[in-house]
């Protein structure tokens, strides 16, 4: 979880050339600014549950002991305190990547930024999702 939070924001320096070209990287599309809009937004209940994972996931990370990951102890690393906005993070990063529509989404922004946002909404199809199609049945 450290590391999914590390890359999310933008703090690791260590993603492969492979992902960098193939995806903008989370910290330059926004991605920790989001999550910390998110975060101040969220209704007291909701504030009140991501406290609380975060008080646990805090909970399971020992403090420079022989419990800690092997990775932490060889890197001789401390992981910062897990806070609410960290969950979020994740969450937003997740939904980046799993985005399998990203590619006509880049485009359409790049279109929108040359001709502009009224120009771009008559001018390309409206943006539906992914379009699922019911599975052939073979005709006997």
């Amino acid at each position: 979880m450290d590391m999914m939070r590390r890359v999310a924001s933008g703090e690791s320096q260590r993603c492969s050339q492979q992902l960098r070209r193939a995806r903008p990287h989370p910290a330059r599309a926004g991605v920790p600014q989001t999550a910390e809009r998110l975060t101040a937004s969220l209704s007291p209940q909701d504030r009140r549950f991501f406290e609380d994972y975060a008080r646990g996931v805090q909970c399971l990370i020992p403090r420079r002991s022989r419990r800690s990951a092997a990775e932490f102890r060889l890197l001789n690393y401390q992981p910062r305190r897990w806070q609410p906005v960290d969950s979020i993070l994740i969450v937003l990063n997740m939904v980046q990547t799993l985005d399998e529509q990203w590619p006509t989404k880049l485009t359409r922004e790049a279109i929108t930024r040359k001709i502009g946002p009224t120009l771009a909404a008559t001018s390309t199809p409206p943006d539906h999702g992914a379009i699922i199609r019911p599975p052939r049945q073979c005709l006997t």
